[in-house]
């Protein structure tokens, strides 16, 4: 059987190329899981709050945790093409804050049923650990969630640590292959 993992940058897509390659391929259902880094890290929980069940795994490394908080450290100039997108309307977060609450994965951990690993490092100035993986793992415990962690101490590169050439990224590959190993039920090949 294959494995599959999906890497994207909506939920939507996420779910529709889920649906399609368990349609077109010999891959389960039930065995596909997703990954996402940095902003494609906050996509991952968002999928599997609003897709409960979808995906066997996922893996969220330095994801965005928070989009409150990301829009009030940004520069200006990032918070106005954030902004732009169809999603926020052009409105700024003084404007409308309702839809940076509702894209923010902090907002709806009671919904995750998915084993998710989540990895960060501190010394990352785009997603500082503080304000995002940290707060994301806390309520992880709070609600009782299947999940593994680890907040590596300023790891070589901060935001892109898990691209870096260092031991903390050998040790973030090596977890994201176990942990996938686990819920993904990989066969050896014939």
């Amino acid at each position: 059987m294959t494995r599959l993992i999906l890497a994207a940058k909506k939920s939507t897509t996420f779910v529709a190329a889920a649906d399609y390659l368990a349609a077109a391929r010999p891959v389960k259902k039930d065995n596909i899981a997703i990954y996402g880094r940095s902003k494609g890290g906050m996509i991952v929980p968002l999928a599997i709050e609003r897709f409960p069940g979808r995906f066997a795994a996922a893996v969220d490394v330095v994801g965005i945790a928070d989009m409150v908080a990301y829009m009030v450290y940004k520069p200006g100039f990032r918070g106005s093409d954030v902004a732009k997108q169809p999603r926020f309307g052009g409105k700024s977060i003084a404007q409308d804050a309702g839809p940076y609450i509702d894209v923010s994965p902090l907002n709806h951990v009671e919904d995750i049923k998915t084993p998710i690993l989540v990895l960060n490092t501190t010394g990352d100035k785009t997603a500082p650990v503080q304000l995002h993986g940290g707060r994301l793992i806390e309520l992880l415990k709070a609600h009782n969630k299947v999940f593994e962690s680890k907040i590596y101490d300023n790891a070589p590169g901060g935001h892109i640590f898990a691209e870096v050439d260092s031991p903390e990224a050998r040790d973030s590959e090596q977890r994201i292959f176990e942990f996938l190993a686990k819920y993904l039920h990989p066969q050896a090949a014939p």
